[in-house]
Order: structure tokens, then sequence, then C-alpha cells
């Protein structure tokens, strides 16, 4: 179920708005009385955006906006288990709750020279988050004792987070030239701290507190032809999310996921080179990067304990920091009208990364990808089929997890078609997906799990099908 509403008012020359988006979704799935699970999944957004199109000595125009976001997961499970001291049936009461409040700037001014044009776009932006991952536990024996009464679980302990940046670009049009020159920075600082929790050794919890400086510099070149060639210099940076941060729960006797309260921010530094061409029945891109990163974040088992099954050890994985790691890869895209109502779009992505310490593989990448479509385009309708192609993942680490070798994912074709009428002012669409019922599980489902790890519940759906109407008045 949702709901979208938009309010808009003109003051004067300027435009005021108003946004509510709702949405809700619940599922359920039943297996057994002892294997079910009830989720429910609910987002409420409001913002207030004010468009200032009256120009003064330091803006031609600037856009402000203030937001409020309220997110909500809750799931119901019932699952069988057993222990050393015997059957039991558990009833998981898990929840994720956020609350993000931001607010945005951004303003654009012309500026003209002798010889150059200066688009200038500044601004800045920030963000608070409120985190809680509540999770309860009821464990009731086979004879009916009650081992837990809905007792709190671990999992992370909730976070504080601010994110607060200024931004200045400036795009360079020389005149007379084909030359374009774009120039950026900015400035971010990121503030993450733990919630106090009892359940949790806050000592093994740091407070995240950094700044960043990003700069941008990059080059476009229009041919006489029409293409366009880029090259583009970007450094970037990234703090740890707080589920990466401050994460520890796990299943018992089976694995764990420890905190690291020495993980560090992840910073890049990246090249990207491309050609563009545009005109009225054909669009095609080319573009490769390559990509140093420092203090790269993944995961990694970091070591293992003996259980109460024989043969069964506990796994601890952690998310820790690979010093230097290289990542690198290309794309491309082409969309070419063939007749006025047919048209043909291809695109394949390719990426390999390695850890420059050890040489070995990540497990954070995708293997090889690509789509190909055919669409038939009226003026009232249209249809179009799509396959989509997926390479098998080998390039995995050599080194193997405690359970045995890294896994492999098999390659896969999917076929899905799509179609669409207007009825006046109504626009249906239908869609046929996965029309084959291929069987099919995504390398990025299960990067970095052992070679023998079941893999059945990452599976993607089979055949499908969805309608969408829509009314415009």
């Amino acid at each position: 179920q949702s709901v979208l509403a938009k309010w808009a008012l003109d003051v004067g020359d300027d435009e005021l708005k108003f946004t509510l988006d709702h949405f809700q979704q619940n599922t359920q799935q039943f297996i057994a009385e002892t294997n079910q699970t009830d989720d429910d999944n609910r987002q409420t957004a409001l913002s207030v955006d004010y468009q200032r199109n009256q120009p003064n000595a330091f803006a031609d125009s600037q856009h402000w906006q203030l937001y409020l976001t309220d997110y909500e997961q809750g799931s119901d499970q019932v699952s069988a288990g057993a222990s050393q001291a015997g059957a039991y049936t558990d009833y998981n009461d898990y929840g994720f709750e956020q609350r993000i409040m931001g607010a945005r700037w951004q303003a654009q001014k012309q500026l003209d020279a002798a010889s150059t044009r200066h688009d200038l776009v500044y601004g800045f932006d920030a963000d608070y988050y409120d985190t809680e991952r509540p999770r309860f536990k009821t464990r009731i024996a086979s004879d009916g004792t009650v081992m837990q009464d809905n007792e709190p679980q671990k999992a992370f302990p909730g976070a504080e987070t601010w994110l607060t940046g200024v931004f200045l670009q400036d795009n360079i049009t020389f005149k007379e030239t084909a030359f374009k020159l774009i120039v950026g920075a900015r400035v971010d600082h990121y503030e993450m701290s733990p919630n106090e929790n009892t359940l949790y050794d806050m000592s093994e919890l740091a407070d995240i507190n950094e700044t960043a400086f990003s700069p941008k510099v990059a080059g476009v070149y229009t041919f006489e032809s029409g293409i366009r060639g880029y090259l583009q210099y970007a450094e970037g940076f990234k703090i740890p999310p707080h589920d990466q941060a401050y994460q520890s729960h796990g299943i018992e006797p089976f694995y764990a996921i420890l905190p690291n309260p020495d993980l560090q921010p992840e910073s890049s530094r990246a090249v990207e080179a491309g050609l563009k061409f545009s005109n009225d029945t054909t669009r095609w891109n080319l573009a490769a990067f390559y990509s140093r990163f420092d203090d790269f974040i993944e995961t990694a088992v970091v070591g293992t304990s003996p259980t109460y099954i024989p043969g069964v050890d506990r796994v601890e994985y952690q998310y820790v920091n690979q010093d230097e790691v290289t990542i690198k890869g290309a794309e491309a895209s082409v969309t070419h009208w063939l007749t006025d109502f047919m048209r043909v779009d291809t695109s394949a992505a390719y990426v390999t990364g390695e850890n420059d310490a050890t040489g070995e593989a990540l497990t954070s990448l995708s293997p090889l990808s690509g789509n190909l479509s055919l669409g038939y385009f009226a003026d009232n309708w249209h249809i179009r089929g799509i396959v989509n192609a997926v390479a098998a993942m080998d390039d995995v680490p050599s080194a193997s997890v405690e359970s045995g070798p890294y896994i492999e994912t098999a390659g896969y074709t999917t076929m899905d078609v799509l179609a669409g009428v207007r009825l006046g002012d109504w626009q249906v669409n239908l869609a046929a997906l996965n029309v084959t019922d291929k069987y099919y599980v995504p390398y990025q489902r299960v990067a970095g799990l052992s070679a023998d790890a079941p893999t059945e519940q990452y599976s993607q759906p089979g055949r499908s099908f969805a309608i969408q109407a829509s009314y415009r008045f």
C-alpha cells in the first residue's frame, strides 16, 4: 500500500512544494507451525521544497529542502531448533527503526568572462540519523518450559550519526573551443556514536569523528563528429555504516559477527575515461575506470572456536580494513532506433579487483553481465523483450574460509517481456519476468560463503507477472 501526495504553491516567481510519501508492505510466509515469518515494513517521508528563482548578486536560483523520514521494519519469526538441552521453539521479534532529519541548500550562478563562461553550483547538506535495532526472543522447550521470556538479543546497539558537507563545482566553458573543464571539491564531516546499551561491551564500540576533503577535476572535449571524450580524476571518502562499525550478533553455535573498534573510514582515488555519442537515432557510451582504495572495508574470518557439536566450529567474522585495494573495470551501452518504431538497446559491465597486499581477489565484486532488448513503440502502446545474461563467477579468493574454499556461482540467462498501453488518461503496464522460469543465484547474494554452503534461500523468483495502472488528471 502506498500514498504519494504533492501540493505546490506559486509564491510570486518562486515555488513552494509539500510532499508526503507513505509506503507499507506486509509479507507472510508459512511453511509449518514451527517455521513461519510475518514481516511488516513501513516508511513515511515528509519534505518541504522552496525553489527561489529571483536572481541576486550571489545566485541566479536557489533550492531549499527540509525533510523527515521515519522507517520501521518488523519481523515476527517462529522457528524450531535443538540444543544440548533438547528441542525448542523460538518466537523472535526482530525490528529495525530509523529516523532521518535533513536539510539541503543548492545555488546556481552563471558568470561570463571574455573567453570563458562559468556555471557555478554550490551549497551544503546536513543529515541526522537515529537508528535502532531492537530484537527479542522467547524460547519454549518441547515440554512447555519457558527457557527465555521476551529477552533482548544482540545485533547492534543503535547509533546516532551526523553527516554534514559543503560543496562547490565550476563548469567552465572555453568560448570558441570545444573544450570544457569541470573543477569541484567537497568537504564532509562525519560523527557517529553508539547508543548506550547494557547488552554490549561499550569499550568495543568506538566513536567515529572524521573530516574529509574530496577534490574532482574533469575535462570534456567534443569532436566534430559529435563524439564527446572525457577524462576525470576524483577522490572519495566513505565512513563505515553503523551496522558495519557496531555489528555484534550471531547464530549460536555456528557463527558470530564481532564489532571492530579500530574500523577506519575508506578513501579512494579514481581515474575514469570515456567516449559518448548521441544523435536522433543512436546513443552510445563507453567508459573505463581505475580506482585505488585505502582502508577498503570488507568482511573477514578472524577466528574460530570449538562448539558442543562434534566437527563444528564457531566461525567469527568481522568488518576489517584492507590497507590497499585496486578495482578496475569497463562498461558500454548502445541504443539505436532501427525504424521510427523499433529500438534495440544493449549494455555490458565488467569489473575486477584485488587486495594489493595479498594479490587475492575481492568478494565484493560482480561477474561480467549484460543485456539486450528489442522493443516496438507505437503511439499508444509498446512491447519490449529483454534478455539478461550474467557470466559464471570464478574470480574468487584462492584462500579458504574455515569451512572450505570460497563459493563460486554459475552463469545464467533470463528473459523478461514488458508491455504498456495508454487508454485516454489511463496508462497500464504489464510485465512477465523470468519467463523461462530459470533457477539462479546471484553471486552478490552469496559472496564470501564457503563452497558447500546451501544457496536455495538466496535464489531469485521464478516466472512472475506484474501489472501497474495509473490515471493522470
